[in-house]
């Protein structure tokens, strides 16, 4: 929390062009190696890794902090060795089996949107 107050960090890898992924949702790769590894510093330092529904039931990200080093530190402030993860989905979506689910997370949510 900063300020007291929660707060919310957007991360989007994209293209020069705008993209941020194929036209066939394929997940394309965008991230530079030193990105990923940025990227996994702020899985660790925060709370909570929310994805939309797209992203969450057709690539069935892990959303894991990768590095040992990091998931240490996490625990030595307390916390488990990673972030919730939330997932946004539409009233009509399928139910996710996330991948690694219950031992990778130390807990998941699920919000459905009612979208008429």
């Amino acid at each position: 929390m900063k300020d007291n107050r929660p707060y919310i960090i957007l991360n989007v890898a994209m293209t020069a062009d705008g993209k941020t992924d194929t036209i066939a949702r394929r997940g394309a790769s965008i991230s530079s190696p030193h990105d990923v590894e940025r990227v996994d510093r702020l899985r660790a330092a925060n709370d909570a890794v929310m994805v939309g529904g797209h992203t969450l039931l057709g690539d069935d990200p892990r959303l894991t902090v990768k590095s040992a080093t990091q998931r240490a530190e996490r625990q030595a402030r307390g916390l488990s060795e990673n972030p919730i993860k939330v997932g946004v989905v539409s009233k009509n979506a399928k139910t996710p089996s996330p991948r690694g689910g219950r031992r990778a997370f130390s807990s998941s949510l699920l919000f459905s949107l009612l979208i008429s």
